[in-house]
């Protein structure tokens, strides 16, 4: 037994892990269709009606502007959730706000007609998604046990393909306003019955913090991150920044790839469009296979860094696979290897972060500044693998970043030593 595991607060588990687990999963779902509904259909079709000539680089400016409000939001919801006291508990009021908010967010995004309106809209509701993250992950650590760890970053992990799936499939057989509201609505009434089925335990204020010294700001802003003071917290936060750069600075350019590199003459289908659709549903199915047999096997052998570790291996060998085969048996061998490795490093990778909080008063604040090296990476590893190919005028070397960036992360994580 570790120290850090050792701080999991000491919750009356009143409320079983499988109804937490089963009624926490439809709001991870919903806040992922927020995410990807919204990234994938929606907002590529709401910026070409509204500016069809510069749609490129108003896609480019809301993401600077949801990159910079999720950045700010991770961590703050989580400090805020960690401080809140009362009948409700600390991280229920959180889950019902943000949840709230960001579905009028998606409404008024839904309205916006100009791009300044559009990028407002797009802050708001990256920002108060990303307070409800950062507060849904922190249930993890308050309330599910160590040995079930795994399984429960399985069950977030497994979201991501399915709000996908959902989401996509929704908004696109809807009008605009209708595929945002229903984005929405799903979220408030996942969140509420998560809320109403599995209540959380009140907290007192003697129970977790104890009245602290006043402090100066810069004392507090530093105190913001004592995380980092700990090794193991540390390596996590760089194994996570490096596997997600190189994950995105692939991901990001697959259509390139298989447009420009590999030539879709080269595969067994006619188009481009055909080709690519190929490899993403390989590389889903892969990967939700993964998530579901993985997180339950980190469990049952307890070797979550060692599992967390070699998917980064399996990530990097399967950008290098397109390099070594230009051809359908390179793609194929890239869709099934990086969509196993994508699964099994989703279905451990949030069981990892909960066991190398340094502090249980601050577990929000913490596990949402690792959660940082997730969207720090989205933001711009595609700019550095732009950088790259600028320079090099060929997809080689950026498989090659994707690479190397992902053994970078995977050398992080052998080196954490509190978790097998």
């Amino acid at each position: 037994m570790t120290h850090q595991l050792q701080t999991s607060p000491p919750t009356p588990r009143t409320i079983g892990t499988t109804r937490v687990l089963s009624t926490l999963f439809p709001g991870v779902i919903g806040l992922y269709g927020v995410y990807q509904g919204i990234q994938q259909a929606l907002l590529p079709a709401q910026v070409a009606s509204i500016d069809p000539t510069n749609k490129v680089a108003v896609v480019a400016l809301t993401a600077l502007v949801s990159s910079v409000a999720g950045t700010v939001a991770l961590p703050l919801g989580g400090a805020l959730s960690d401080r809140t006291r009362g009948r409700l508990g600390r991280r229920t009021p959180w889950l019902l706000v943000s949840a709230v908010l960001t579905a009028v967010a998606c409404v008024l995004m839904a309205r916006a007609t100009t791009v300044p309106l559009l990028a407002v809209s797009i802050g708001f509701v990256w920002f108060f998604a990303n307070i409800y993250q950062s507060t849904i992950y922190a249930v993890i650590p308050d309330r599910v046990p160590v040995r079930l760890r795994g399984t429960a970053s399985s069950v977030v992990g497994l979201g991501l393909p399915l709000g996908i799936l959902a989401s996509v499939n929704v908004v696109t057989r809807t009008g605009q306003f209708w595929g945002y509201a229903v984005l929405g609505i799903f979220l408030v009434l996942a969140t509420v019955v998560f809320v109403v089925v599995a209540p959380e335990a009140p907290v007192r204020t003697p129970e977790l913090r104890t009245s602290e010294p006043r402090r100066s700001v810069p004392a507090r802003i530093a105190g913001f991150f004592t995380g980092f003071r700990h090794r193991d917290f540390t390596l996590v936060f760089l194994s996570r920044l490096f596997f997600f750069l190189g994950f995105f600075a692939v991901i990001d350019y697959v259509f390139y790839i298989v447009s420009d590199y590999v030539g879709p003459e080269n595969t067994p289908f006619s188009g481009v469009n055909d080709a690519v659709a190929a490899v993403a549903s390989i590389n889903t199915i892969s990967q939700v296979v993964a998530i579901v047999a993985f997180g339950w096997l980190a469990d049952r052998l307890d070797r979550r860094k060692v599992v967390v570790a070699l998917s980064a291996v399996a990530m990097a060998a399967a950008f290098v696979s397109p390099i070594i085969a230009r051809d359908w048996a390179g793609l194929l061998v890239y869709a099934v290897l990086g969509g196993a490795a994508t699964g099994v490093y989703f279905a451990v990778d949030i069981a990892i972060m909960s066991l190398v909080l340094p502090s249980r008063a601050d577990e929000g604040r913490d596990l949402a500044l690792l959660a940082l090296a997730t969207s720090v990476p989205a933001a711009t590893a595609p700019l550095v693998a732009a950088g790259v190919f600028g320079l090099t005028g060929s997809y080689t070397w950026v498989l090659v970043l994707g690479a190397a960036a992902a053994a970078v992360g995977a050398a992080f994580m052998f080196g954490v030593r509190s978790v097998k």
